[in-house]
């Protein structure tokens, strides 16, 4: 089954209040990056909505697609391609809900259309309340939530089924053939590491099944001599009892034959405690074995930790190989983005370089128009003092010569001589009053 998405408008759908489109997913693989509660897991669970949850479902899955706070109707419209035909969904949940399914043969609407799309992707009706993944199919594995990526459930009925008709179908097909003696050859070598021809143990299994019974007979022995100690250990207890005891009767010498019995007890008591120092040293040696075997037991633990660890270290490494994938499509986006703000700035810059030799040349073109209207002022101004030199030549020639000047000087300077000479002897008549008619006349 190969689908193929194609695009997808969320309305209405949780934190998408506002219709949203995602269009331009090709063949290959699609990502999309965008920052922390930006809505991605949204995205994916309404897609698991569109194609595997009922329009008429009102269960708590349902009920949590409208946004908190709003009395909304959500909806998803998803467009795909399946089997190589052209496909599209159309759903609305709790108000006034719908669902129509296009496709090749026309459009469907309702409950038919339901069964359509179920018969379509190969999964069966949940009736969960909060979703159920088994329902799902083989196309339910593919669908990995945030928080479900490291968790690991078994699958359901529908996908142990297909997976069965695939094995059934692929062994079915390689039977007989080069890839049937292939598997079979290697099914007979790991056979061969574990029985023999005849079904008896052998090999690897034989090894370990005396592994197994070296270990347990130890273990028999071990316990044994443990149980022996605790024995010796208890009678160590009473002889020390019994000494002290006797130690208490040693004190008193009053009679001697007790004494006697006691130095006897004692001796006895020596006896015991030498067993004792050679229990002591079976215990140590058993308490060895037992060191060795819990040292064992530890490094087994620390190798199962390990091995918890280095599984919890393999999944942070495919979380970091994950990030580093996103994080590496985010560079080449980013560098893509800089070769064209790269390009852009070269074009930007043998533009600015046309248009600095187009300024220059605007700038000699002005220089010249300048210095050539500098020119032709200069050239008028030239005229006009050459037009002002003419007539000051012919203002020039109608002057009067210079002693003529200095002649006419001398005639005022004697002419106002003469008259304040004149004034000087002259006779003064005054007349004052009216008259009608008045004759003079001096003669000199």
């Amino acid at each position: 089954m190969s689908l193929r998405l194609r695009h997808i408008t969320l309305n209405n759908f949780r934190k998408f209040r506002e219709p949203i489109t995602i269009q331009g997913l090709s063949d290959g693989l699609n990502i999309v990056i965008e920052a922390n509660e930006a809505g991605k897991s949204t995205l994916l669970e309404a897609l698991r909505a569109s194609f595997f949850v009922r329009h008429s479902t009102r269960n708590q899955l349902a009920s949590s697609y409208a946004p908190h706070g709003e009395n909304v109707a959500p909806e998803i419209e998803v467009g795909f391609e399946l089997g190589g035909e052209t496909w599209s969904i159309s759903k609305r949940f709790l108000k006034s809900p719908s669902i129509e399914v296009r496709g090749p043969a026309g459009r469907t609407q309702g409950d038919a259309a339901e069964e359509v799309l179920q018969g379509l992707l190969g999964f069966e009706r949940d009736t969960s309340r909060t979703g159920d993944t088994a329902a799902y199919g083989a196309l339910g594995l593919l669908w990995v939530a945030q928080t479900e990526a490291l968790s690991v459930t078994s699958p359901g009925q529908i996908v142990r089924d297909s997976v069965r008709s695939t094995l059934e179908a692929e062994v079915g097909s390689i039977m007989g053939g080069e890839a049937y003696e292939r598997v079979r050859t290697r099914i007979d070598q790991q056979y061969a590491q574990y029985w023999t021809a005849t079904g008896r143990v052998s090999g690897r299994q034989s090894e370990a099944k005396e592994r197994a019974d070296v270990t347990g007979v130890q273990a028999r022995d071990i316990q044994a001599r443990l149980t022996a100690l605790e024995k010796s250990l208890s009678d160590l207890e009473s002889s020390r009892t019994r000494l002290k005891l006797l130690e208490q009767d040693l004190a008193d010498t009053s009679d001697t034959e007790t004494r006697a019995g006691l130095v006897r007890m004692m001796e006895v008591a020596r006896a015991a405690a030498l067993l004792l120092s050679t229990r002591r040293a079976e215990n140590e040696t058993a308490m060895a074995i037992v060191r060795g075997l819990e040292d064992l037991q530890t490094r087994h633990e620390q190798a199962a930790k390990a091995l918890s660890g280095a599984e919890a270290a393999l999944a942070d490494a495919k979380g970091r190989r994950t990030a580093v994938i996103d994080d590496m499509g985010r560079r080449k986006l980013a560098a893509d983005n800089a070769r064209e703000a790269l390009a852009q700035a070269r074009v930007s810059r043998q533009q600015a370089k046309q248009a600095l030799v187009e300024g220059e040349a605007r700038v000699v073109a002005s220089r010249r128009a300048s210095s050539v209207l500098a020119a032709r002022q200069r050239h008028e101004n030239l005229l006009s003092l050459e037009a002002l030199l003419a007539e000051a030549g012919r203002a020039t020639a109608l002057l009067i010569p210079a002693p003529a000047f200095a002649a006419l000087e001398d005639i005022d300077r004697s002419i106002a001589r003469a008259q304040a000479e004149l004034a000087a002897g002259a006779t003064r008549i005054e007349l004052t009053g009216l008259l009608p008619t008045l004759r003079l006349m001096v003669r000199l």
